[in-house]
């Protein structure tokens, strides 16, 4: 869904913030019902990166990055779902004020991402990529650190 356009910057952004909030919870109550694993927290770098034989870290730098390649999170796969949807322990009023800033056109600082086999974890930024999402960015401006992985080591798959 796009996001509302009402051209009221505050009033979009808190319509946002309710938007996905209820997309969060209603993806979680059809889970239960079907009895699946659904739509839970995000990927884990540190699962994601257990058992693979990183052997170095490189610094890409900046790079515009494809929302749709964020699939997981350094230390908060708890407070945004698959689809970078705020959960309940996530600062409101932080989030709001960078939805307020997307929405006006102000410019934010780059988030900070690891990419593994393809795929990027957040660093710093979660707020940042989920209200991107939120309002139908399909890319956000990123500081790329690429974990390399030895040959022959299994990859992240989503």
């Amino acid at each position: 869904m796009i996001a509302l356009d009402t051209g009221y910057i505050a009033a979009d952004a808190e319509h946002d913030l309710r938007r996905l909030r209820r997309q969060r919870r209603w993806s979680g109550f059809v889970s239960r019902l079907r009895r699946t694993a659904g739509c839970t927290g995000l990927a884990s770098f540190a699962d994601a990166t257990a058992g693979r034989r990183a052997t170095a870290q490189r610094n890409v730098g900046l790079q515009a990055v494809d929302l749709d390649t964020i699939v997981g999170s350094v230390g908060k796969a708890h407070e945004f779902d698959c689809g970078f949807r705020p959960g309940p322990t996530v600062d409101e009023r932080r989030w709001l004020g960078i939805a307020r800033a997307l929405r006006s056109g102000e410019s934010l600082p780059p988030v900070s991402l690891y990419r593994v086999g393809g795929r990027h974890f957040v660093q710093d930024g979660h707020h940042r990529v989920s209200a991107s999402r939120a309002i139908g960015r399909q890319s956000v401006d990123a500081y790329v650190t690429e974990v390399l992985v030895a040959q022959g080591a299994p990859t992240v798959s989503t």
